[in-house]
């Protein structure tokens, strides 16, 4: 079994995190070809004091490492758990907003029905953000006065402006320990909405640098390395989020009529390149027993989590089955992967099929 360490900094990232008093255990993580770094989940051991501490590091920056001091897997802490018996407390960033706005039907002063959509400014919380940094949402409301509208941004506000707390029962007791949960530096692209009020035709590819240059000061940076040859208009109304509008923007693909596929590297830039073709020569194969092998038909280490390739198997299907009408029965393209640390078990998610983590969220870093 691989030997995974997690590294913690504080989260402008200058800082090493160091917890004498704790035992951090790394138990799975999960990378996409759309994203990079997906999810992982890190258990602490410890005394109940040491494992809340680690409330006040949310949002702190994570690197798994393994034996070899490669890095295998990169994100923030976005939840913390603690459980002690059969309760569980937690908090999350992912419900938490900073900055918020509402979107409603007007109902002026006098008329009996909802007239034009109109948008509140947005309000924010200055110390949350020197903290966590800027978490923008932006809520729906139906016919309303201008006054409601902003009372209810407020509201909002108040209440999400930290990390939102939760406690839970839990059944089977158990030794007190706490649950990190992690996100890729993806997932963050979701925090800021993004408008455009020019018309004009620009490559998709363009729009999505464009995009981390205005909304994401936090990243360094966009890394092209395969244009699209598609263009559209640049416009885009606010109402949804960087996240929603590169990722339309990648499915959208290319004029070689391929996906473009998106990482956030470990130096926090966004890379894009275009999704290798089927007919690709290919450089990964697929064993009997869900081992990975490369072109050479050497090993390669399941916890590196390959995704964005292709993988032959036609080791699995007979030479008498007419593939004519099927997409892909001696070869897939990896969408996910997941690996499980304790068990050295790597999973894989062909692209186009449902996501058994998908279905089952209790699955660890689905």
């Amino acid at each position: 079994m691989i030997n995974i360490h997690a590294q913690l900094k504080d989260r402008q990232g200058s800082a090493i995190l160091s917890f004498p008093n704790l035992k951090l255990v790394p138990a799975a993580y999960s990378w996409t070809a759309l994203g990079g770094p997906d999810k992982a989940t890190i258990t602490a051991y410890g005394g109940k004091d040491a494992l809340f501490q680690l409330f006040e590091h949310l949002r702190a920056r994570v690197v798994l490492v393994d034996e070899f001091t490669r890095d295998v897997w990169w994100g923030y802490v976005d939840e913390v758990e603690v459980r002690m018996g059969n309760i569980a407390v937690g908090a999350s960033i992912s419900p938490m907003a900073n900055s918020t706005a509402v979107a409603y039907s007007l109902i002026a002063v006098g008329e009996s029905t909802p007239g034009t959509r109109a948008t509140t400014a947005w309000v924010n919380d200055e110390a949350s953000q020197g903290e966590y940094g800027k978490k923008e949402l932006l809520i729906a409301l139906g016919g309303a006065s201008a006054v409601q509208a902003e009372q209810a941004r407020d509201v909002v506000l108040a209440a999400r402006k930290y990390p939102i707390s939760t406690i839970k029962h839990v059944g089977g007791g158990g030794k007190t320990s706490a649950t990190l949960k992690c996100l890729g530096w993806w997932h963050r692209l979701d925090w800021r909405y993004y408008a455009n009020t020019n018309t004009t035709n620009v490559a998709t590819a363009t729009q999505i640098a464009a995009m981390v240059t205005a909304k994401h000061p936090w990243l360094n940076g966009t890394r092209i390395e395969d244009a699209s040859g598609v263009n559209s208009s640049e416009y885009r109304d606010g109402d949804n989020t960087t996240l929603d509008l590169i990722r339309e923007l990648l499915e959208s693909g290319t004029t070689n009529n391929q996906r473009l596929l998106a990482e956030v590297t470990k130096d926090l830039y966004l890379r894009v390149w275009e999704e290798p073709a089927r007919t690709d020569t290919i450089e990964h194969y697929l064993r009997h027993d869900g081992r990975l092998l490369n072109r050479w038909r050497d090993l390669i280490e399941s916890h590196l989590c390959p995704v964005g390739v292709w993988v032959r198997s036609r080791a699995f299907v007979p030479g008498s089955l007419d593939t004519t009408f099927l997409v892909a029965a001696e070869r897939f393209f990896i969408e996910r992967a997941v690996y499980t640390i304790g068990m050295d078990r790597l999973r894989l998610q062909p692209r186009g099929v449902k996501s058994v983590w998908e279905i089952a969220e209790g699955v660890v870093a689905g």
